[in-house]
């Protein structure tokens, strides 16, 4: 079995966790074994999620200032090639303590998604390259939401200013890393974007649209180019748009759009049906 990976991205509120649930109802339903991340799990397998990373000193010196929590740091730590990886999450009923709460500052602030642009995109590629390998020996289909292009752009534009040419080596670099599992990109379209991204923001808690916002104006590509409010945030949002059409006329690995417009999920299933029933002929026949 050759083809084992499917990516679900799009911009926020396109529709990408529904379809990406669907996906894996279809697979079910196919007596297929499947495995499907969404945005934000804790046990991404080619992304990180409440995870700190610390260099050698870093951790020797958490160790030293809290013995007494010791054992449950080492609980929730893994050694890689550069230091200390610290799933908090996994240990997130020690940190919420009142007791613990210096510690848990300390080591949110060395979240990967905290860390200096370089520094992060080695342990994400790192990351890739130990998902690919794992991929090889596995005989379930991985569906996984947001993390080849959401994501990586995400973090290098939207946060860290990288440049549309920077944001596109990344992405360049990721895809050398899936490109041998024969992987299938589907990615989830909007004829009025602006009108989905504003219905959005009316649907959802009056903390999330603060926090997108000032996310995508306060930093980075947004404070830049004096980007403010939430006529800003679309703006911005519109470039990152026209970045992943970019990236997407630059694939050598397979992608198909779902426009996803109509929100009318029994349509879009049965065009789902098709490209999976390809993709699993593809599947069977390697």
């Amino acid at each position: 079995m050759k083809n084992k990976l499917i990516l679900v991205e799009g911009l926020p509120g396109a529709g990408k966790t529904t379809i990406s649930k669907t996906i894996k109802q279809i697979f079910h339903k196919q007596n297929i074994k499947s495995k499907l991340f969404l945005e934000g799990e804790i046990d991404q397998p080619a992304d990180y999620e409440s995870v700190a990373f610390l260099n050698e000193k870093e951790y020797e010196e958490t160790i030293k200032k809290h013995p007494e929590n010791s054992k449950i740091i080492e609980k929730i730590t893994q050694k890689n090639k550069k230091g200390y990886l610290l799933n908090y999450k996994e240990g997130i009923e020690f940190f919420l303590k009142e007791e613990n709460k210096d510690i848990f500052e300390k080591i949110n602030k060395k979240d990967i998604y905290e860390l200096p642009l370089e520094l992060h995109q080695e342990l994400i590629l790192e990351k890739w390259d130990e998902f690919s390998k794992k991929l090889k020996n596995e005989d379930e289909i991985y569906i996984i939401e947001c993390s080849f292009i959401q994501n990586p752009i995400t973090y290098s534009l939207i946060r860290e200013g990288a440049s549309e040419k920077e944001v596109m080596k990344y992405i360049k670099k990721i895809e050398d890393r899936i490109i041998s599992s024969n992987p299938l990109l589907i990615y989830i379209e909007q004829d009025d974007y602006e009108k989905v991204f504003k219905n959005a923001v009316e649907e959802r808690p009056i903390e999330w649209k603060n926090f997108f916002i000032d996310y995508y104006t306060n930093q980075g590509y947004g404070k830049e180019n004096n980007k403010k409010g939430l006529k800003g945030t679309i703006e911005v949002l519109k470039k990152r748009q026209e970045i992943e059409q970019k990236i997407l006329n630059n694939l050598k690995i397979k992608y198909q759009i779902i426009n996803n417009s109509n929100y009318n999920i029994s349509k879009t299933e049965k065009r789902l049906e098709e490209l999976i029933f390809n993709f699993n002929k593809i599947t069977k026949n390697n």
